[in-house]
């Protein structure tokens, strides 16, 4: 319970004092409209009671709220860090029933998780916006800028929840998020592994239709190759592999990394290395000469499918190689890519796609 300066505003004081005792064990009996009234109040630690009584009653039921949304919501605004944080998580309780209602203080949520100077306040803001961009992502595109700036945030949670919000973004919309590709690669180094994966996965989306806007991460993708995450790992061979359908030259120098995870023991991080190389060896087989042995040693397996064919056709390719421009064409159908939507929960994980096998393509997983 919050305690009280003896100057306070005699009705205001008693107001959030019975509402805090109301909360404990009625929430839904809290009288909504007087609690909102006295955020008026000049005392902060009467409006910070309020703020905090208002949340446990979001927690329970957000709706009785909505209709005092318009006042609620210039919390965001107060002097006191507690009414500012718990206003966007107020904000936040809102959007899971109403999403529709907070979409109207996008601008102001943006601001805050922008500016202000509390860290509470500012990832409770991108979790705000998150939560809308699950329901209408179009709606929180406008607000990419804020995303991307929250990447550089010093709070980790903040970090993840806008990259978090941009990988949503990228799914359907890369090209809204593709101006932020140096700050999305900067994260693929962030000592939050849920970040780092959320990176790589973003880069995915931005890299099956602009892959020549991924290549500044070709580096940090190339690190994460050896990531202790199979998700992770499976992610940056991924977009190497998308880089590489149309700039094979600029990845072969990935050359020696591929070879090591297309040895994996994680058949989708087998895969997209393997689509990586065939794609770098049909434009330049010399590339990916040095690695025949790696490549062979899958191809000679046992076990007979996707992943073993496309090592077979790297060898052939190594073993093939002449200089005429026929043996170094790249055929289109054979070499389509296909973003699969990931399924709800846990970590994404991109699969290229090889379409002369439709029946070994593997779907997205969530491990």
């Amino acid at each position: 319970m919050v305690s009280f300066d003896s100057n306070s505003s005699c009705d205001a004081y008693e107001i959030v004092v019975n509402a805090q005792k109301t909360v404990e064990s009625h929430p839904r009996n809290v009288d909504v409209a007087a609690v909102v009234s006295t955020l008026n109040s000049s005392d902060q630690e009467i409006r910070g009671g309020a703020a905090t009584v208002l949340t446990e009653v979001a927690k329970s039921d957000a709706s009785l709220l909505v209709p005092q949304l318009e006042s609620i919501s210039a919390g965001l605004n107060d002097s006191h860090n507690l009414v500012r944080a718990n206003t966007a998580a107020i904000l936040f309780r809102i959007a899971e029933v109403d999403p529709e209602a907070v979409i109207r203080f996008l601008p102001a949520l943006s601001d805050t998780a922008t500016t202000d100077s509390y860290a509470t306040a500012r990832s409770n803001c991108i979790q705000v916006i998150a939560n809308i961009s699950e329901h209408a992502p179009e709606a929180v595109a406008a607000h990419t800028d804020t995303l991307v700036c929250a990447l550089s945030d010093s709070n980790r949670l903040t970090r993840q929840r806008a990259m978090g919000t941009l990988n949503r973004i990228s799914d359907h919309e890369p090209a809204r998020v593709k101006s932020g590709i140096n700050q999305i690669a900067d994260r693929l180094d962030d000592f939050d592994a849920r970040t780092q994966n959320l990176a790589t996965s973003t880069l995915c989306n931005i890299a099956s239709e602009y892959p020549a806007v991924v290549r500044p991460a070709i580096p940090g993708l190339e690190a994460l190759l050896n990531h202790h995450e199979s998700s992770t790992r499976a992610n940056a061979a991924y977009a190497l592999a998308e880089i590489a359908a149309v700039d094979p030259e600029v990845v072969s120098s990935e050359c020696g990394a591929l070879a090591q995870t297309a040895v994996d023991t994680d058949r989708v991080v087998q895969k997209n290395s393997l689509i990586g190389l065939r794609r770098i060896g049909q434009a330049a087989p010399s590339a990916i000469t040095p690695y025949k042995s790696a490549i062979a040693q899958v191809a000679n397996q046992p076990e007979q499918g996707a992943v073993q064919r496309i090592a077979t056709d790297c060898v052939e390719l190594i073993e093939t190689h002449t200089d005429s421009p026929e043996s170094s064409a790249v055929s289109i159908d054979d070499e389509e890519t296909r973003l699969y939507q990931p399924t709800q929960g846990g970590t994404d994980q991109h699969t290229a796609d090889d379409s002369q096998d439709a029946s070994n393509k593997t779907r997205l997983y969530d491990p």
